[in-house]
């Protein structure tokens, strides 16, 4: 598990190192594909240069786990820690299926709307570059949704799961979790995801399809 102490790092060194932005000391992603940088190591001192890559364009980044010392003039700012679970065994489906589809380029407007009502701040307009979204559609308004994002080694991060409010309370965020968690497992990767200890509703969710508790991570928010 020291692995997943420092997942963006580790998915910046191995699955999504095409993405990598800044040096050895430190390195973040394109800020249209997602609000994360990382260091090697806790209070590791990131050149000057490295920063400057790893930060470019970006309005402010996350930092999760291990977490940087910066120069004077970068604002840090300590944000709740976040819980992260590691899958193990799915569940044998229940009778209730709903229509699960996959989503591409042409979906990324009506992402970007629900995740902006529902889930802001993090969904960007290349992060669907970072893996494969899945959506449930009522007609042609996209209603549930939910993706793969870090791709840390042998371990691929749910993410981005959300549903409209409208919808709640259907299932689709279950179908949805289930059909990623399929996938990734049929690929011999081990499933994991992050979210906010307070968000017990969610957390029950997952623990309901093999999701089991693995520690929290601390959280800082840096801006330039």
């Amino acid at each position: 598990m020291e692995l997943l102490s420092n997942p963006v790092w580790l998915a910046l060194q191995t699955g999504h190192v095409h993405f990598a932005q800044g040096d050895a000391t430190v390195a973040g992603y394109p800020a249209d594909v997602a609000p994360f940088a990382a260091v090697a190591h806790h209070h590791d001192h990131p050149s000057e240069r490295g920063l400057a890559l790893a930060l470019a364009g970006v309005d402010s980044v996350y930092f999760v786990g291990q977490l940087p010392s910066l120069p004077a003039g970068v604002r840090v700012e300590p944000c709740s820690p976040i819980l992260q679970m590691v899958h193990g065994t799915l569940p044998a489906p229940t009778a209730t299926t709903h229509a699960v589809r996959e989503l591409g380029d042409c979906d990324v407007e009506a992402m970007l709307a629900l995740t902006s009502r529902v889930f802001p701040g993090y969904f960007r307009r290349r992060t669907i570059a970072m893996g494969r979204y899945v959506g449930v559609f009522d007609g042609p308004r996209l209603v549930a949704m939910g993706g793969e994002r870090l791709f840390a080694d042998r371990y691929r991060e749910v993410s981005g799961i959300c549903t409209d409010p409208d919808y709640a309370g259907r299932g689709y965020a279950g179908a949805i979790v289930r059909e990623l968690v399929t996938s990734m497992v049929e690929r011999g990767l081990v499933p994991i995801l992050h979210l906010s200890p307070v968000n017990t509703r969610a957390h029950r969710v997952y623990q309901s399809l093999g999701f089991r508790d693995s520690g929290e991570l601390r959280v800082v928010k840096v801006t330039p």
